[in-house]
């Protein structure tokens, strides 16, 4: 692993407390402005011994109670494959009551007594896997020129379908049937 120098370890660990890495390029290196700034610390966060010293500090703050991806992907993937049928038909055992795919466990005594068991969305799961995964993203990435032009095809397409509408009123009008025979 190449060495990094002082000036690098102090930009790594203001990055690492959240610190914009314009103004941590900032505070340990001479640049005529804060945007210029940003840029090299780009450049510097896309080298691989500031990326590796990075990661390192990140895995040493990790603690045994936070969920890492892999718990977390099996949380939901519990959720995901959740049954209500998982939940009929014969007693619920300490085993299935830690289930997370529940949410919800209502129950009634009277007359007869009632178990309502309600889960979570499975849906809702599957798309935070898809998230977590990168098999789709959710970021407003929309260009403008796109949407606008999405916006006057569809406006352009209204105005050929009120067009083609204006015509078949006019054709029976006129008496003809558009298909039949008179």
């Amino acid at each position: 692993m190449e060495v990094i120098t002082q000036k690098q370890e102090g930009f790594i660990q203001d990055v690492f407390l959240d610190v914009n890495p314009g103004q941590a390029y900032l505070n340990h290196y001479h640049c005529k402005s804060l945007g210029v700034a940003g840029a090299c610390a780009t450049r510097l966060l896309k080298k691989a011994k500031i990326k590796d010293r990075l990661d390192q500090l990140r895995q040493k703050v990790e603690d045994a109670s936070v969920a890492t991806v892999l718990e977390r992907k099996q949380i939901l993937t519990e959720i995901a494959r959740g049954r209500l049928s998982d939940f009929m038909g014969e007693p619920i055992t300490s085993d299935k009551l830690k289930s997370a795919a529940i949410q919800e466990i209502r129950v009634t005594d009277g007359d007869i007594s009632t178990a309502t068991v309600k889960l979570h969305n499975p849906i809702q799961a599957i798309a935070e896997i898809n998230k977590m995964t990168g098999v789709y993203t959710t970021s407003p990435n929309v260009n403008i020129n796109n949407t606008v032009n999405i916006q006057e095809n569809i406006i352009n397409a209204g105005e050929r379908l009120q067009d083609a509408i204006d015509r078949l009123v006019t054709r029976i009008g006129e008496g003809e049937v558009p298909g039949g025979t008179e």
